[in-house]
């Protein structure tokens, strides 16, 4: 089965699972990724690339919902009227696009939600870039205000956990406040992101809404606990691995803006009670990329 991928396109997120998919893709008999020439079906993400009358599926994250950024959801609409068949990132995603877009529900039951996965072989070969502590804390993001960077350092601050360490990874930082426990480590490669992940026990990841964070299946498959927020697919990958913090109120809305202003003791006490969770072992398999894409697989071939 021969495959048209845009090939350009895609920032962050979207970018690194559009490349992981791709490169299971390419190691697979059943299908050929294609960037032009002749293609039996069109994976699309976000929105369909160009016009032809073979069938699409279509991967969707979310849509926009803040105002100042709602004309990017009219190629998304354009995209879901022509898809033959959509994959969701996460519950979640599923139900903002529908809600939020208002699409129709004969389309939406022509739907499926199929979250991230991750090389698993490939996090096992990483090892650990730094000597693991216990009360050791990570987060990552390209930052913007949605991801609450702030909130996430002063609520690690007034945790006051003693012998603690908190990695922050990411450009963009808006404010570093200094502290010895507080590690900046700016801009990483994907390999060295798992390193540091495989140095820590906690993951903090605040963002206002994710349909399925990367960071967070790269977390999960490093046997991290994750302290999340309580909007977006996060919960749904998470589950009993972490814990949530009911610390917005979303009413499926267009909003103004999103502020980085999740409370300090909010972020604090959800900090100590993970850090008192019993470790468990995560079943890993889930998160498989070769798992994740054999599914794209099947339902590629049922529109062909």
């Amino acid at each position: 089965m021969r495959v048209f991928i845009e090939k350009s396109g895609l920032s962050g997120g979207p970018r690194a699972f559009k490349d992981r998919i791709i490169d299971q893709f390419n190691i697979s008999d059943e299908v050929k990724v294609v960037h032009n020439g002749e293609f039996d079906v069109e994976l699309a993400f976000i929105r369909s690339a160009k016009k032809h009358n073979k069938p699409v599926v279509l991967r969707l994250d979310g849509c926009y919902y803040e105002k100042g950024r709602l004309g990017g959801n009219k190629a998304i609409k354009k995209s879901i009227k022509k898809a033959d068949r959509i994959i969701f990132q996460s519950n979640f995603s599923k139900k903002m696009i529908h809600k939020l877009l208002k699409i129709s529900n004969d389309k939406m039951l022509n739907s499926s939600v199929i979250y991230n996965g991750i090389d698993l072989d490939h996090i096992e070969s990483i090892k650990p870039k730094y000597k693991k502590i216990p009360m050791s804390f990570v987060c990552a993001a390209s930052w913007r205000k949605n991801k609450r960077p702030m909130s996430i350092v002063k609520g690690f601050l007034d945790a006051d956990i003693k012998d603690s360490v908190l990695y922050v990874i990411g450009k963009d930082f808006p404010k570093k406040i200094k502290d010895k426990r507080i590690k900046y480590l700016g801009d990483f490669s994907k390999r060295d992101v798992i390193s540091v992940f495989k140095s820590c026990n906690y993951l903090i990841h605040l963002c206002h809404i994710d349909s399925c964070p990367n960071v967070v299946v790269e977390a999960l498959s490093c046997n991290m606990l994750v302290l999340h927020t309580n909007l977006g697919g996060t919960r749904e990958l998470v589950g009993q691995h972490g814990v949530e913090l009911s610390a917005d109120k979303w009413a499926w809305n267009f909003i103004q803006s999103i502020s980085d202003d999740v409370s300090r003791s909010l972020v604090s006490s959800g900090i100590n009670k993970i850090i008192s969770m019993k470790s468990k072992n995560i079943d890993v398999t889930r998160l498989s990329i070769k798992s994740c894409a054999d599914r794209y697989v099947s339902l590629m071939r049922e529109v062909v």
